[in-house]
């Protein structure tokens, strides 16, 4: 499914540990990057763990707004968020957000 919605966005955060308000700190400058970017956030969910499962919560719910259509852009930090397997992060990448006609936009 292609996306019908434009200037839409998810905020997508995930942290390893949550040390040092990491969470709040991505979301914040997703917010602003949002603001500059004129996209209107649509949806937002984090996480707390590590970077070689893809079966976190927030990531999941992400991941059927992209397949909804809900969204034209996910953004996150940098692209480390989706996880540390390059392998599966390209998969999720081409197969999900390009496959999906949504942008994946990353700020840090």
């Amino acid at each position: 499914m292609h996306n019908t919605k434009t200037n839409t966005a998810w905020i997508y955060c995930r942290s390893a540990t949550g040390e040092n308000n990491a969470l709040h700190i991505q979301h914040e400058a997703a917010l602003k990057y949002a603001a500059a970017h004129n996209l209107t956030v649509v949806g937002d969910t984090s996480d707390i763990g590590t970077g070689t499962k893809f079966d976190h919560p927030g990531f999941v719910e992400m991941l059927s707004a992209v397949q909804r259509g809900d969204v034209s852009t996910v953004i996150m930090r940098d692209i480390s968020r989706i996880g540390r397997d390059f392998i599966k992060v390209h998969d999720i990448i081409e197969n999900v957000f390009e496959a999906c006609g949504v942008t994946l936009s990353c700020f840090g």
